[in-house]
């Protein structure tokens, strides 16, 4: 309980505080914290958010008050660097993905009570990490941080230098991108400026809110903590200052002394001039850039309203893991879910939000505006493809005169249960159709089958006679034969959000052959797909009268599978 009234007071006294500009430090959405979006965890189980991975913030800077906000509503806050490990963590990710600062909740102590004796003079005493109201060392001690030794005017860091040259007062902390040729180090900044920024997960802020929304599910931060820091210890970075250190004489025990590492540790990595890879004998199946990938796949077909479950997103995993030929512990039965990495799964989490309440048919048009106007398709080059079932037993017969006064009237049909074969067509815009498919119900395709078959038609046959995805790839390469899509006149193809359509093979064939995918949003298809409502009507009529016929002329015979092609062919006529 003692504990709860401190982590109340602390959040009660951190949201109460005023800035100069009357702008508050907000606290914590319940909504958001429960859907905050991690993108990476460290081995200690902290995770963090780059404002520059995520798409809805790509391209968008805040400043400092602005980023500690963001974070804060999302139980969150800016991310304070409290190690050397964290420091090169998430310096190594800064240069990786080549963002030029970042804030952090670094802050120079002006506000009312800096003014205490162990806190001055302020510039050296009076920096502290806000999220978690920790001192920073002074800033002369220069082995306990990392600010940089050049600035603006040439000066160590901090210099306050916006304020000498009549501007605004330089009291929060940034990471710099060599933006003064100095390498990644810390940097003073006035306040105002707009930087991306990372947020790390606050253990206060999560226990707030939990503790006054019972009922709301907000995730834990995770509970595993390393035994050791052995793989953490040795970076490229520090691998590089060791030898510098060796270059100026200091033996190797003073260096393992100084830095807490055991000697013969140091020894070992010396003599083989290595950093670590990995630690134990598990790793991860993909890469961070290939999480982010997949979780880009994602987000892709949740726009086209493709509805990715989370069976969808195990069968993708495998797929992928198959395409890139990547050793990896997944199958066809449970796809190895349990090992995919958790940085990803958090990510696809955010993808999988709730959309119910979205406008699906505005986005829907709004989505086909965008292509179209992007890349000015003409008619011809804009498809709609859909499939539709079709049995050797028609379930509509046509009428037929009969007595006056008869209580039955009887017509001779194929057969009491007939087969079903799934047919898959596709027509431009400008009328133009593409040769059909017919999907049979069987185990092997004999030539007979496709015997008098319309020129052109592809013959495919699954255990049900529906299609899936693999039969789906088959129908794509042919639609991609007829079409003939080039990066000067690529094709748009709009059809519903069947399972069998979203798979990985299926979206990067499109994406290799100029095809751009647009699905309709679920349970519209009756209402705006043009097969359903201007042509499968029609085309299941003429059919039941060609069958009609077809059994008028030979009696005692029933229709088969052998003659669904010739009378497809006689339909199309």
């Amino acid at each position: 309980m003692k504990i709860n009234c401190i982590v109340l007071f602390v959040f009660v006294s951190a949201v109460s505080a005023q800035f100069p500009n009357g702008r508050i430090l907000e606290g914590p959405v319940p909504s958001l914290c429960a859907q905050r979006n991690i993108h990476e965890r460290t081995p200690d189980g902290k995770g963090y958010f780059m404002s520059w991975r995520d798409p809805g913030l790509r391209g968008t800077e805040e400043d400092w008050l602005g980023a500690r906000n963001y974070c804060r509503q999302r139980c969150m806050d800016s991310i304070s660097i409290e190690t050397s490990v964290e420091n090169e963590w998430i310096k190594e990710r800064i240069v990786r993905e080549h963002v030029k600062y970042i804030w952090t909740s670094g802050r120079l102590c002006d506000f009312k009570g800096c003014e205490r004796p162990d806190l001055q003079p302020v510039a050296i005493n009076g920096w502290f990490w806000t999220a978690v109201f920790q001192k920073l060392a002074p800033t002369t001690t220069r082995d306990q941080n990392d600010w940089s030794e050049n600035g603006g005017i040439g000066r160590p860091q901090p210099d306050n230098r916006e304020a000498q040259q009549g501007g605004a007062s330089e009291n929060c902390l940034a990471v710099l991108n060599n933006f003064y040729k100095d390498g990644v180090n810390w940097h003073d900044v006035a306040c105002h400026h707009r930087k991306p920024f990372v947020c790390e997960e606050n253990e206060e802020l999560l226990k707030y809110v939990r503790y006054h929304n019972p009922h709301l599910k907000v995730a834990h931060m995770t509970s595993y903590k390393r035994k050791s820091n052995r793989k953490l210890v040795f970076t490229e970075n520090i691998m590089r200052d060791i030898k510098e250190k060796l270059s100026q004489g200091q033996s190797k025990r003073s260096i393992a002394a100084e830095m807490s590492i055991p000697e013969a540790t140091l020894r070992k990595r010396l003599k083989c001039d290595t950093v670590p890879s990995s630690l134990g004998r598990y790793s991860c199946t993909f890469t961070k850039e290939m999480e982010a990938q997949l979780a880009d796949y994602v987000r892709e077909m949740d726009t086209r309203f493709y509805g990715v479950t989370m069976k969808d997103l195990k069968q993708f995993a495998y797929e992928y893991a198959q395409a890139n030929k990547i050793q990896h512990p997944f199958n066809m039965e449970k796809n190895g879910w349990k090992n995919l990495g958790k940085e990803f799964l958090s990510a696809a989490e955010h993808y999988f939000a709730s959309t119910r309440k979205m406008c699906y048919w505005k986005r829907f048009f709004g989505n086909l505006k965008f292509l179209y106007e992007k890349y000015k398709f003409p008619s011809h080059c804009i498809y709609n493809m859909d499939e539709t079932g079709m049995s050797t037993v028609p379930n509509k017969l046509p009428k037929v005169f009969a007595q006056n006064g008869k209580n039955g009237v009887r017509k001779v049909v194929s057969a009491e249960r007939g087969q079903l074969v799934t047919a898959v067509c596709c027509v431009s815009a400008s009328g133009v159709y593409i040769p059909p498919a017919l999907v049979f119900p069987r185990k092997r395709m004999r030539e007979e089958l496709y015997n008098g078959a319309p020129a052109g038609t592809l013959p495919l046959i699954s255990d049900s006679g529906f299609i899936n995805s693999e039969l789906f790839l088959q129908w794509m390469k042919h639609f991609k034969d007829y079409v003939k899509p080039t990066e000067e006149s690529p094709v748009l193809l709009i059809f519903d959000n069947h399972v069998s359509h979203r798979t990985l093979n299926v979206i990067n064939y499109c994406r290799d052959n100029f095809i751009h995918l647009l699905s309709i949003p679920p349970h519209s298809s009756h209402k705006i797909q043009p097969l359903d409502k201007g042509f499968f009507g029609p085309l299941k009529s003429a059919y039941s009268q060609l069958c009609d016929n077809w059994l008028v002329n030979n009696p005692g015979k029933a229709i088969t599978q052998m003659q669904v092609f010739p009378i497809q062919k006689r339909l199309l006529q």
